[in-house]
């Protein structure tokens, strides 16, 4: 019978063990930094300000932008500067890379 020689197996392994993780390593690199910014492509708008203005003239705006409006009615609020009825508050305010206006408090 052959005395096997341990460390010489172990070295092995070890080095075998290093290149399929080193090539783990690029393949994770490849899809982070090549694939997935060409899924995940996002698509800049920028959004009208529109705090103050009527609710039905926010509406029809926003439909020909061909955005969607979602409202979120969380708590009950009062401007005494802005007419009832009226946005009171949008978010994203007048910033891009959103792709709808947000929601909007009325």
């Amino acid at each position: 019978m052959k005395a096997v020689r341990w460390g010489r197996v172990l070295d092995r392994t070890f080095w075998i063990s290093v290149v399929l993780f080193g090539l783990w390593g690029v393949g994770l690199l490849v899809f982070l930094y090549g694939w997935i910014p060409h899924y995940v492509r996002g698509e800049t708008v920028v959004v009208p300000d529109f705090r103050g203005r009527p609710a039905s003239e926010v509406e029809v705006r926003v439909r020909q932008l061909g955005m969607r409006i979602e409202y979120e009615a969380t708590e009950e609020r009062f401007d005494s500067r802005v007419p009832a009825g009226h946005v009171l508050a949008q978010v994203p305010v007048r910033v891009s890379g959103s792709r709808s206006p947000g929601r909007s408090a009325l």
